[in-house]
C-alpha cells in the first residue's frame, strides 16, 4: 500500500466512523435504553429499587377514588393486584426516543409521565394530590454500560 492508498483508506476511515457514531449508535442505543426503561414497569422498579406501594394493594386500606377508571372497578379482583402504575398500560406504551446526528432522546410523550417519574405534590384536579416519584426514565449506570458497550461493539465492526 502506497502513500495514496493509505490515505484514501483513511479517508473512508473516518467517514466511517463519522457514520457509525453519527448514526448507527444512537439508533441502536436509543432502541436498547428505551428497552430497558419498559423492563422498569415490567419489574416496578427503577434498575432495581422497587417503587413506592400504592394505596390500593395495601391490606386493610379501601382502593382510592378513582374508581371511575372503566378498566377495572375497584370491587375487580385484579384491582388489589394489578401492577404498579400499568392499570391501562399507556404509561409504559409511551416510552419513545428520537434520534438526530450523534444524539438520542428517550422520553414520554404523556402529559403525567413526569408526576411519576419525578412525583409531585401539586396533582389532581384540586392541584393537592401526592404522587411519588416512581422513576422509570432517567440517567443510571446501566443506561451508560449500554451506551458504552454499543459504541464499542459498533467501533470494534468497523476494524475486523
Amino acid at each position: 500500500m502506497d502513500g495514496k492508498d493509505f490515505e484514501q483508506y483513511l479517508a473512508k476511515l473516518r467517514i466511517d466512523i463519522e457514520r457509525t457514531l453519527n448514526d448507527d449508535v444512537p439508533l441502536v442505543a436509543a432502541n436498547k435504553v428505551a428497552s430497558l426503561f419498559r423492563r422498569n414497569f415490567r419489574t416496578q422498579s427503577f434498575f432495581g429499587k422497587k417503587w413506592k406501594e400504592v394505596q390500593r394493594r395495601i391490606p386493610g386500606t379501601k382502593p382510592y377514588k378513582a374508581a371511575g377508571y372503566k378498566i377495572k372497578g375497584s370491587r375487580h379482583p385484579s384491582w388489589r393486584t394489578s401492577p404498579i402504575l400499568t392499570i391501562s398500560g399507556d404509561l409504559g406504551r409511551s416510552i419513545r426516543y428520537k434520534v438526530e446526528k450523534g444524539t438520542a432522546i428517550v422520553y414520554s410523550d404523556l402529559e403525567y409521565s413526569s408526576a411519576h417519574n419525578d412525583g409531585t405534590t401539586t396533582a389532581g384536579r384540586n392541584h393537592s394530590t401526592t404522587i411519588p416519584q416512581r422513576q422509570f426514565i432517567g440517567d443510571h449506570e446501566e443506561v451508560d454500560k449500554v451506551v458504552k458497550a454499543t459504541i464499542t461493539k459498533k467501533l470494534n465492526d468497523l476494524f475486523k
